[in-house]
């Protein structure tokens, strides 16, 4: 059995849903931040999305006090130079569209620390994970 290395996208039938649907707004900042975002698992997480008329895969996790976060997975060969996150303040969520990543594909997430410690952590709003 081949070694897993992060958490897959779910391989269950998913509906593309639209941009506006998933990608956060201003309004979700705001709602975020008061701690009233009562639906917060459809923004967080990866979700299979279209942006530009391209499929593919909208990840975003909150990480308010790394330095530096990148999607790592099969389908860059898990290289952290390859898709490095976009931080929104002052939310500390990062986020990032990454077109062509296909159901099932294995990814977690590669955090730089302040203090320059390098963490992989498996994304806390998947749907499915691997076993240790």
């Amino acid at each position: 059995m081949p070694e897993k290395k992060g958490n897959e996208l779910s391989k269950e039938k998913t509906d593309i849903v639209e941009k506006e649907s998933i990608f956060i707004t201003d309004l979700d900042e705001y709602l975020f931040g008061q701690g009233t975002h009562y639906e917060i698992y459809k923004k967080l997480g990866a979700h299979l999305t279209e942006k530009d008329k391209k499929k593919g895969v909208y990840f975003a996790v909150w990480a308010p006090n790394a330095e530096e976060v990148s999607v790592i997975g099969s389908f860059n060969n898990w290289n952290s130079e390859v898709h490095k996150m976009k931080k929104r303040e002052p939310m500390g969520v990062y986020e990032l569209f990454i077109p062509d990543v296909k159901e099932g594909e294995m990814y977690k997430y590669q955090i730089l620390s302040k203090k320059g410690n390098i963490l992989y952590k498996a994304d806390p709003f998947a749907n499915m994970g691997e076993l240790r």
